[in-house]
C-alpha cells in the first residue's frame, strides 16, 4: 500500500468513520499460513497489530493469541524479559524493557485442509477494519517491541550499530501487511523498502475464485545469490537478511554516491528552453532546473479561484533518491494551503506527489526522459511510457536508455526485485515504487488471505545469470 505520512493517514481514518453502515454479523476473513521456510511451526513467531477504525485512528491494537481479544498497546506490557527469561540487558539493548506479544505458528488452530490460519481481528468493533495492519513473522526469536503509550511504540530497526534487540544481525524477520475496510473489502502487501527478510507470497481468495497472487516465491538462497553476484550489492547481503541500498549507506556497506553520476546528468537536462512538463492533479506543472533547483509551476483551481502554484525541488543525494526522503519529501509548511475543492487537494499533497514522481523516475532512470512521448497517452505516472518489458522506442526502467556509460547508475537492487518476484512485475523496491502501477498490492472482497513463507534455509544456489533468463 502507498507510504502515506502517519499524520495524513491518522486523519483520514477519522474522516472515515463518518456515516460507516454498521454490520450485524462481521464475517470471518481467514489468514492462512503455510509455512515452507525449513524452520519448524514451533520455531516460527508472529506478532500482528493495527489501528481499528473504530477508534478513530492513532491507537494501535494488537491481537492477544490467547484471548482472541484485540487490545490497546500498552507500556504495561514492557517486561525486563525476553520469551526465554533472559533478561533484554544482557544483549545490551537500550531500553531494556519490550513487549512479547507473540505466538508460534504451531500454536494456531488447522483449518478443515490442515493448514494453520487466524481470522482477521476488528470485525467485532463498530464500525469495523483496521488500517496499517503488520504481521511479523521471524524465525527461532520473536520480533519485540517496547511500547511508550497506546500510539507510539518503536519496533525493528536496521542499523547495525544499534543496541535494539531487533536488529536485523539478531533477529530474522519480515512482515506482511494487510488491511481491511469497514465493507470488508480486504487488502494485502508486502514491501522490500527496507530489506528482503524472507520470501512472501500471497493470495487473495473468495471461495475457490483466486483474486490474484504476488510477492516472491524463490528460496532466500536465490535471492541471495543474485544480490551476491553483484560486486557492489553483495555488501547488502548480512546473515539475518538482504538490506537496502539506503540502510547500506546508513551502516557504511553501500557508497553513498552511488547515483551521484545519474543524477549530475539527469539533473541540469531541464532547462528553460527544454521544460519539462508533468500533468498532474489536473494541472500541467512546467518548469527547469536553475541553480540545481527544480522549479515547476502550475495553475491550481481553488477555493478562492484560479492562483499559480511553484514547488522547489532541491538537487537530491543519492540516499535521498533511494530512500525518498530529504529533499524529495514534502513541504510540510504547505499543509493548510491552496485547497482544491474539486480534488480534495492541498498544496502539501500535490508538493508530495510530484517529490514522488520525480524521485521514481531517478530511481529508474528515466528522468532524463521526456515524460510524454508522441503519440502516448499518460496513465498514473507520467514517464509511464518507458513500463517495461516493451517500453517506448527501447526506453525502459533502469536501463542505461541513451545515457553515457560513465554517467549511468540505477537503482540495480529495485530492479532485480521486480526481475525475480513472482510476476516478474510487482513489487515495492523503493518507497514510490507503485507510481505506474507497479505495486505488490492486492485488494477484494475476500474471504481468504493464503500467506506462504518461502524456503529460507535450502543451501542450493542457481546462477544469477539463470535467474534472469527464467
Amino acid at each position: 500500500m502507498r507510504r502515506l505520512a502517519i499524520s495524513l493517514l491518522l486523519g483520514l481514518l477519522s474522516s472515515f468513520l463518518l456515516n460507516v453502515p454498521v454490520f450485524a454479523d462481521p464475517p470471518a476473513i481467514k489468514l492462512n499460513i503455510i509455512n515452507n521456510s525449513g524452520y519448524p511451526d514451533s520455531q516460527v513467531y508472529l506478532v500482528f497489530y493495527a489501528q481499528a477504525y473504530s477508534d478513530g485512528g492513532g491507537t494501535v491494537r494488537r491481537l492477544d493469541w490467547q484471548t482472541g481479544n484485540f487490545t490497546i498497546i500498552s507500556a504495561n506490557d514492557n517486561s525486563l524479559y525476553d520469551v526465554n527469561g533472559t533478561p533484554f540487558s544482557q544483549y545490551g539493548a537500550n531500553p531494556d524493557s519490550y513487549a512479547n506479544y507473540s505466538t508460534t505458528l504451531s500454536a494456531l488452530p488447522r483449518d478443515a485442509n490442515g493448514q494453520r490460519y487466524f481470522n482477521l481481528p476488528t470485525t467485532t468493533f463498530s464500525p469495523a477494519g483496521f488500517a496499517a495492519g503488520r504481521l511479523y513473522i521471524s524465525f527461532q526469536r520473536p520480533v519485540y517491541l517496547c511500547i511508550y503509550s497506546f500510539n507510539s511504540y518503536s519496533q525493528p530497526g536496521y542499523s547495525l550499530t544499534s543496541l535494539d534487540v531487533n536488529t536485523m544481525l539478531q533477529t530474522k524477520f519480515d512482515f506482511f501487511e494487510p488491511a481491511l475496510d469497514t465493507d470488508f473489502k480486504v487488502w494485502a502487501d508486502t514491501t522490500n523498502v527496507d530489506a528482503i527478510g524472507m520470501p512472501l507470497l500471497y493470495e487473495l481468495k473468495s471461495g475457490t475464485t483466486s483474486l490474484g497472487t504476488k510477492g516472491m516465491a524463490r528460496p532466500m538462497s536465490q535471492l541471495r545469490s543474485a544480490f551476491l553476484s553483484d560486486p557492489v550489492l553483495k555488501a547488502l547481503v548480512t546473515p539475518a537478511m538482504i538490506i537496502a541500498p539506503g540502510h547500506g549507506i546508513e551502516n557504511s556497506l553501500f557508497p553513498s554516491n552511488y547515483l551521484d553520476n545519474y543524477i549530475a546528468y539527469a539533473w541540469p537536462v531541464w532547462t528553460q528552453t527544454n521544460q519539462l512538463t508533468i500533468n498532474y492533479d489536473t494541472v500541467n506543472w512546467t518548469g527547469y532546473v536553475s541553480n540545481n533547483q527544480l522549479a515547476l509551476q502550475g495553475n491550481v483551481s481553488t477555493e478562492s479561484g484560479t492562483i499559480s502554484e511553484t514547488h522547489y525541488i532541491n538537487y537530491p543525494a543519492t540516499i535521498d533518491v533511494f530512500e525518498c526522503n530529504n529533499t524529495l519529501t514534502g513541504d510540510i509548511s504547505l499543509i493548510n494551503i491552496n485547497y482544491d475543492p474539486s480534488t480534495k487537494l492541498n498544496a502539501y499533497n500535490r508538493d508530495c506527489d510530484l517529490k514522488n514522481m520525480v524521485g521514481s523516475a531517478l530511481n529508474r532512470a528515466v528522468f532524463h526522459l521526456n515524460p510524454y512521448p508522441p503519440g502516448h497517452e499518460n496513465d498514473n505516472f507520467p514517464w509511464y511510457a518507458y513500463l517495461p518489458p516493451v517500453g517506448y522506442n527501447g526506453m525502459i526502467f533502469y536501463g542505461q536508455n541513451g545515457v553515457p556509460a560513465g554517467q549511468f547508475a540505477t537503482n540495480v537492487y529495485s530492479k532485480l526485485l521486480h526481475q525475480l518476484c513472482y510476476d516478474g512485475l510487482n513489487i515495492y523496491g523503493f518507497a514510490y515504487d507503485d507510481n505506474c502501477g507497479l505495486s505488490s498490492t492486492l485488494s477484494g472482497y475476500a474471504d481468504t488471505i493464503k500467506l506462504t513463507i518461502g524456503n529460507y534455509l535450502q543451501t542450493s544456489i542457481t546462477p544469477v545469470y539463470l535467474l534472469l533468463l527464467e
